[in-house]
């Protein structure tokens, strides 16, 4: 909307990973996401919810042909920091095998970067976001998950990668 432009779908694509293996057939991270999409935008596009994704390779792939077996022309993913850099290398190396998804326009966004966007005008709120991202960032927990993730971006690189820490 910031563009003038809504989007025609909105994919949400939290899937069901290993740690939801017991919880009822169905539910899955993008649930919960859904529902409270639904609740805070009322006026939202068309929702689609990928469930049964194992991971963000799943993810950004589902996507990719969703918009491409529709004849959408453009996507934006939305992702958090830390995993931002591994999305954009699953992209290039789904691009590698799937050539056909080269058309589509793709724009990575990160959501913090979402979020300083709509503090800009609210000082105080701004200032509590940056104070709890520069203690995130000083966390041994940032750390390792950075670790992590370059870990994981190196196995994709490689062709090793076979998820979270298996590389």
């Amino acid at each position: 909307r910031e563009r003038s432009f809504a989007p025609k779908v909105f994919i949400i694509s939290a899937g069901r990973p290993d740690y939801l293996k017991d919880e009822p057939e169905g539910f899955s991270e993008s649930t919960v996401m859904r529902e409270l999409f639904k609740k805070r935008i009322p006026d939202h596009p068309e929702l689609l919810q990928f469930a049964t994704n194992k991971n963000t390779r799943d993810d950004v792939f589902q996507t990719l042909a969703t918009i491409k077996e529709r004849g959408l022309k453009s996507v934006a993913f939305i992702n958090t920091e830390i995993s931002f850099l591994r999305m954009q290398e699953f992209y290039q190396d789904i691009l590698t095998t799937n050539p056909e998804f080269a058309s589509i326009a793709v724009h990575f966004v990160m959501s913090e970067d979402l979020l300083r966007r709509r503090y800009a005008k609210h000082p105080g709120r701004i200032a509590e976001f940056e104070a709890i991202q520069e203690a995130l960032h000083e966390s041994d927990a940032w750390r390792n998950s950075v670790e992590m993730e370059e870990g994981g971006i190196r196995a994709i690189r490689e062709g090793k990668y076979r998820g979270r820490g298996n590389y």
